[in-house]
């Protein structure tokens, strides 16, 4: 699965799960999506906690902070929002 987000210029594994955590869906999840959600935010906490060995904690920070003010999705509230929501959960 996180090799379909290699297309979107994800190359680590903290970029393919900020992506995830951050797709536009509204709809309401299904159980895989919350099983599948869990491995993504413990993924996201691990890099935040100097865990991961491929984006430094910085690295990831400024990755989200970069990501909220250029991307092509930046209008969209609910992007925002969960770019915002990382950040308060790891900070």
């Amino acid at each position: 699965m996180l090799s379909y987000f290699t297309g979107f210029g994800a190359s680590t594994n903290f970029e393919k799960n900020r992506l995830i955590a951050t797709s536009k869906t509204l709809d309401a999840p299904d159980e895989a999506t919350i099983k599948s959600n869990l491995h993504t935010t413990a993924e996201i906490l691990k890099t935040f906690d100097g865990e991961d060995e491929e984006t430094r904690s910085q690295i990831a920070f400024a990755t989200i902070i970069k990501k909220i003010l250029t991307s092509d999705s930046n209008d969209s509230w609910i992007y925002l929002f969960k770019n915002l929501l990382i950040l308060d959960r790891v900070l």
